[in-house]
């Protein structure tokens, strides 16, 4: 909490006269100003030049300081709470069937073993335990019994693997593949670069296949056999019995014609 410092005492050269503000007096009046509808023109304020030069001006008001005897608030004080028991937890015994294992070491035979496996590859398959306290006779175990078998896995699973010498072409791919991959990872503008040269690439293809499904619609419409006019058979005609009809005309004629003597 803040009081008045009563030790504080107002400068000598204090100006209780002098504002702190004054008009600026190279402001004018503006010439579009309307007093009717702006109201009264107030020009703008400037600090007084006089009480820079001075340590203050207009009225004195003594500083404030904080009030040595204010002690806040007051509250109740806190005491332990002489009925607080604490938390409540059962009473402790001891164990009647407690003891001590001086052998842990010594179990009782094993006649089987289980597993519980949380995978998500198959094929995984487990053999040849061998449960003993002595390691070295467990290693020996291991090179009769898991050696010989490894072995003969690891090279099925190396002949099974597909290899990139029997194609030419995927290996090279790969190839270019593995190397674009580290010019990303240099420097971020061959990610840009790449994924243009992808999506010019994949137009080209879709484009390409476009083309060709459309040429073979093209294809098979000129290749559809036109259909065929039906042309009627033409009528022949008897040539014989026209030519007899018309001999038969010719033999009437000469017979009605007159016949005529030579002189």
């Amino acid at each position: 909490m803040q009081i008045p410092d009563e030790d504080a005492v107002k400068p000598e050269d204090w100006l209780d006269d002098e504002p702190e503000t004054i008009d600026d007096p190279s402001s004018e009046l503006p010439e579009d100003w309307d007093t009717e509808e702006d109201g009264d023109w107030i020009p703008p304020q400037i600090p007084n030049p006089k009480c820079e030069k001075v340590s203050g001006c207009g009225e004195w008001k003594r500083p404030t300081k904080s009030n040595p005897e204010f002690k806040g608030k007051w509250k109740a004080p806190i005491i332990d709470n002489p009925a607080y028991r604490g938390e409540w937890a059962p009473r402790k015994i001891t164990n009647p069937a407690f003891f001590v294992d001086e052998n842990p070491a010594r179990m009782d035979p094993i006649s089987a073993v289980g597993l519980e496996i949380w995978t998500m590859s198959e094929g995984i398959t487990f053999d040849n335990f061998y449960i003993a306290h002595n390691v070295d006779k467990a290693f020996e175990f291991g090179k009769l019994t898991w050696a010989p078998k490894f072995k003969l896995e690891s090279a099925a699973a190396k002949e099974s693997e597909p290899k990139l010498e029997d194609n030419y072409y995927l290996g090279r791919a790969l190839e270019v593949l593995f190397h674009l991959i580290g010019l990303v990872s240099s420097d971020p503008l061959y990610a840009v670069i790449g994924a243009g040269l992808i999506s010019l690439l994949s137009a080209l293809g879709l484009s390409f296949c476009f083309r060709r499904i459309y040429s073979k619609k093209a294809n098979t419409k000129k290749d559809d056999p036109k259909p065929t006019e039906v042309t009627k058979p033409e009528e022949k005609t008897d040539d014989k019995a026209s030519t007899s009809e018309e001999h038969k005309m010719k033999l009437r004629q000469r017979k009605k014609a007159p016949q005529t003597k030579d002189d």
